[in-house]
């Protein structure tokens, strides 16, 4: 398992059919991991003894940043990046 801010630096190398989970409350800190193996959309996983909630797809993950301004700090970028994702899974999705 990795942090949320890991896959999200990293969301160009994951299959888009993926499902991102994280430890809630969500931060760019939380525990994740991205399942491509669900049958359907499973809210909840356990894994590793650490409990999981569904963030997004992969692709709608994606999607969201590809029409998003985003800060010119790779650093601070991949930080923004995953604060907009956050939001958008919390009150767009």
């Amino acid at each position: 398992m990795t942090t949320l801010l890991e896959i999200v630096r990293n969301l160009d190398t994951f299959d888009p059919s993926g499902m991102i989970y994280a430890a809630t409350p969500w931060t760019e800190k939380s525990q994740a991991i991205v399942v491509t193996d669900t049958d359907g959309r499973t809210m909840r996983l356990t894994v590793e003894g650490v409990a999981l909630e569904y963030l997004l797809a992969v692709f709608i993950a994606v999607e969201v940043l590809e029409d998003w301004q985003m800060p010119a700090d790779p650093e601070f970028a991949a930080e923004a990046k995953c604060a907009r994702l956050i939001q958008y899974a919390i009150y767009d999705a």
